[in-house]
């Protein structure tokens, strides 16, 4: 039974994580902006997330893309090593290995009688078509 993929590149979570922050920084940012042109004096107080996106709100966006664009580099940059350093696990898994030698092959009976037929010639069918 084949192992059940995961991410094998770490840059690829966090990139995920990042991701998730920017478009939730959007969508607070979106909806200052809708609330702003709703009351564009300000005469209803301010919640504390649209104080802090006045305050802040233009830096955190640089640095989420910058997070972004940071990230995917290094993600795209470091796949081959991820996909080298898993490979190479994935072929040192002793358990794995003698699992897959103990396992019999079960044969439908036309493909025993085949294989018997072949074993008892003494040729292969490569060998057969070759004469």
């Amino acid at each position: 039974m084949p192992r059940p993929q995961i991410i094998k590149n770490p840059f690829y979570l966090l990139l995920s994580v990042a991701g998730f922050l920017f478009v939730v920084t959007v969508v607070a940012y979106w909806l200052m902006s809708l609330a702003v042109i709703k009351d564009p004096l300000g005469e209803n107080p301010r919640d504390s997330l649209f104080s802090f996106l006045e305050a802040h709100g233009t830096s955190l966006l640089v640095g989420e893309v910058t997070a972004l664009i940071v990230l995917s580099l290094a993600a795209m940059l470091t796949d081959d090593f991820w996909m080298r350093l898993w490979q190479r696990k994935d072929d040192q898994s002793p358990k794995e290995q003698t699992a897959e030698k103990q396992t019999p092959v079960e044969q439908t009976p036309e493909e025993q009688t085949t294989d018997q037929a072949t074993h008892t010639k003494g040729t292969t069918p490569d060998e057969s078509h070759s004469e």
